[in-house]
């Protein structure tokens, strides 16, 4: 299938999910939507008590902030370090390149990167309200990935 609609139906499929992540985050035109109003959870009184355990020197684990962090290393094509950078630009197939793993041997080699890494990583950063289309279009990248034949995800497209 040709590229364009390809692009489209993956831009399909990435702008429904941007809405619908927008949609429960965001103020949508009204008033802000409460966690309330999005969920019919009740109380269940042994959890509720599990609140009166938790020690006072007990520190919630900043997971925003960590997933910025996150970002901003995965996506610096410009660290250095052993290992670093972590992201390489795939030529042969217009997308980016992210190790499934750090370390990993297949490190920039055109073609060698896993789907779920780069899915995830611009994923991930859609999700803490950054806008992974703006510069590089990471999102429209991820078309790379989609097997009009299959209809599905793939590491590469079948040939």
């Amino acid at each position: 299938m040709n590229r364009l609609k390809r692009l489209k139906r993956f831009g399909l499929f990435a702008g429904m999910a941007v809405m619908l992540v927008t949609a429960v985050s965001c103020d949508i035109g009204k008033k802000p939507v409460q966690r309330e109003e999005l969920s019919m959870q009740k109380d269940i009184l042994r959890v509720t008590l599990f609140a009166s355990s938790v020690p006072e020197s007990y520190e919630l684990i900043d997971w925003r902030g960590k997933a910025l962090q996150y970002d901003r290393l995965v996506f610096d094509a410009e660290a250095t370090g052993k290992y670093l950078p972590l992201i390489w630009e795939d030529r042969t197939h217009g997308t980016f390149g992210l190790p499934a793993y750090v370390g990993d041997p297949r490190y920039g080699q055109d073609g060698a990167q896993e789907a779920v890494a780069g899915i995830a990583a611009v994923l991930s950063g859609t999700l803490i309200g950054l806008d992974k289309s703006a510069g590089p279009d990471y999102v429209g990248q991820l078309a790379a990935y989609y097997s009009e034949d299959e209809m599905i995800i793939l590491n590469f497209e079948s040939p």
